[in-house]
Formats: C-alpha cells, sequence, structure tokens
C-alpha cells in the first residue's frame, strides 16, 4: 500500500444554478477513478487516504446556493491531509517523504482571469462563477508551501472562457515555509477556450465516462503501455496516450475533436505503478559431493538472494536474468561459484 498517497475527487453532476445544463457521468467519473486509486494494481491507496467529493441523486436543496458539493468541502479534504503529512513527517524526520497527493475533478468548468482550469462547485451560477476550484492555483501552492513530494492533478471539465472577467480562486492555506522540490503532473481534458465533452447516448449516463477519464482509467490501467525507462505507465506515455484516444473518439461524434492538454516535467516523470518484475527463470542449483554447509546466494550487485542448506540436496530458485554468486555463509569453503542466467532455465554443477 501507498501510506503517504492521498487523493481528492471530486465529481459534480448537478447545477441547480444553470437549469437543462446538469451533467451525467461527472459524479460516476469520479467514483471510478476513486476505484483504480483504491486497486492493488492501480494507485493501491489505502481507504482512508481517499476523500470522494460528491452527492447523492437523492439530495435536495431549496434554492441553488445550498447544492452541493460546494468548495469549503474540497478545501477541508485537502486541509486534513495536508495536516496528516505534516504530523507524520514531523513525527518521522528521516522519512525520505515517498509523498504523492492525487486531485481529480470532473464537473463543469471555466478558464478564469490569469489562471488555467477552474472546476465549478454545485452551488455556482452565472453570477457566482468565482465558486470554483482553480486547479493551477491550488497547484502553485502546493509546489511552494506544500510537504507532498509529487502533486497529480486531472480535470475533465471545459475550459471555456466566461463573458465576463472571473478571478482565479486560489486555495485558503497560509503561506508559510520553503519549496520542497514538488514534482507535478497536471491533466486537462480541453485546452484552454475549448469545451470536453460526455457521452449522451448511454440509457444510463451516470454508467457513462466522460472521453478524458475513459482515456485516462485506460491508459493508467496499462492502455499507455510502459515507459522503456522505467517499466511502467508514467506520465510521458500516459500524456501521449490520453491525447490521442481523446482525440480519435471525440473526431466526428461532437462539434470538434477534443484536445487533451497537460503539463509536467519530462525529466522528472510520475511513476503510476509499481515496477514491473522482469521475468525469472529455474535455477536448480547442485552442490559438490561432500559439501554439506550452508550457502548465501548474492547477485551481481551483491544483494542477498537467499540462504540454503546443502545438506538439504539441490536448490531450486527462481531468477531473473543476470550473473549470481555463491558464497558458504562461514569463512571456510570456495568463494569463486559464479554462474549466469540467460533467458531459459537451467542446472548449475557447481
Amino acid at each position: 500500500m501507498n501510506e503517504l498517497h492521498f487523493a481528492v475527487c471530486i465529481g459534480i453532476d448537478r447545477y441547480p444554478g444553470f437549469p437543462g445544463r446538469d451533467l451525467g457521468s461527472a459524479r460516476g467519473d469520479a467514483i471510478a477513478f476513486a476505484g483504480w486509486l483504491l486497486a492493488a494494481d492501480g494507485g493501491a491507496l489505502p481507504p482512508d487516504n481517499i476523500a470522494v467529493v460528491t452527492a447523492t441523486a437523492e439530495e435536495m436543496w431549496r434554492q441553488a446556493g445550498d447544492a452541493r458539493p460546494q468548495l469549503r468541502e474540497v478545501n477541508r479534504a485537502l486541509d486534513s491531509f495536508n495536516k496528516r503529512l505534516r504530523d507524520w513527517l514531523n513525527a518521522t524526520p528521516d522519512d525520505p517523504n515517498r509523498s504523492r497527493l492525487y486531485v481529480y475533478a470532473s464537473g463543469h468548468g471555466i478558464g478564469p482571469m490569469d489562471g488555467e482550469c477552474g472546476v465549478l462547485m454545485a452551488d455556482a451560477d452565472p453570477d457566482n462563477l468565482g465558486d470554483h476550484v482553480e486547479l493551477s492555483k491550488y497547484r502553485e501552492w502546493y509546489e511552494g508551501y506544500g510537504r507532498f513530494r509529487e502533486v497529480v492533478i486531472f480535470a475533465d471539465c471545459c475550459r471555456e472562457l466566461p463573458a465576463a472577467g472571473v478571478p482565479a480562486n486560489g486555495p485558503p492555506f497560509t503561506r508559510a515555509g520553503a519549496p520542497i522540490g514538488v514534482h507535478a503532473f497536471t491533466g486537462y481534458a480541453s485546452r484552454l477556450g475549448d469545451a470536453a465533452w460526455e457521452p449522451t447516448a448511454m440509457a444510463d449516463r451516470d454508467a457513462a465516462r466522460g472521453y478524458f477519464t475513459r482515456a485516462l482509467l485506460t491508459g493508467l490501467r496499462g492502455g499507455a503501455g510502459v515507459d522503456p525507462a522505467h517499466g511502467v505507465v508514467t506520465s510521458t506515455t500516459l500524456a501521449q496516450y490520453v491525447s490521442q484516444a481523446v482525440e480519435e473518439a471525440t473526431s466526428g461524434v461532437v462539434p470538434y475533436p477534443q484536445m487533451a492538454e497537460h503539463k509536467g516535467d519530462p525529466a522528472h516523470p510520475i511513476l503510476f505503478a509499481s515496477p514491473v518484475s522482469p521475468p525469472s527463470h529455474r535455477a536448480t542449483i547442485h552442490f559438490p559431493q561432500g559439501f554439506s554447509g550452508e550457502v548465501v546466494l548474492l547477485s551481481a550487485a551483491s544483494t542477498v538472494m537467499g540462504r540454503w542448506q546443502a545438506a538439504r540436496g539441490p536448490w531450486p530458485v527462481e531468477l531473473p536474468d543476470g550473473y549470481y554468486e555463491l558464497a558458504p555463509a562461514g569463512a571456510v569453503g570456495p568463494t569463486d561459484w559464479l554462474f549466469k542466467v540467460v533467458g531459459a532455465d537451467l542446472d548449475v554443477e557447481l
């Protein structure tokens, strides 16, 4: 489990302040992304490290301004995780800080002034577009003052420019401390000024996935392919895959092809899964007649791969390709038992 990875997933379908403009898949998209985060072969986050900020279909509000989710819910979830990481690092100052924060948001969105992407909260209306989470401002806060080592942001929403100017809305957190060298990656469903789309043909629209989120989840689950330098899906391979998949899925289906946009540092890619284990092969080690002591198996990097009592007979062991050395555990005995595993099972006669 990734004990120091945390996530806030926001999904907003219902906007009472915009009659006739409710969405169908945003809430389900957020829940689906949370499912990937929880999966052992996905984000591998503990359940307590994920906050899903949505409203149920049964919730009713007296007026649009009462609708939820609201901005304070998002800030409260982020603040809780900020404090949990702070307390952990203060209690374990020698921790290498392998922390990561995910922020996923799906809903209506705008391109505010001096910003990149503002995800509208459910209580927004045409006169209150400032009620939004401006994701680039939140990213900038984490880059300047946060303690997460990595920050990953995904937004499945429009970035259309409103007719009237709307200032970008940043986080309420205090600005204290110095930058720690955060590596950030951001994926937007559309370019600044453009729309993002969701399928409307499905009978159950909550079971649909927005074009961006569908490509994102497919890519994270392996569709993006592995980065040969790291052996896993990375922000580099994911960005390439999602951009192509979204454009292809929307070409000829919506008014114009949707173009995803990504921001990150290619020199410091984010890794989205545990490294893929190299294939291993069965090496059956046969000991010289008369030798019955304990041996230690070492890799070429002198990593201990295992121990065995020769008196038990031949030692069957699974090993990836490479060079290996067997050394007696005691001070007496041969020290030059070397062998190599290359692409197949083998018998090792010492």
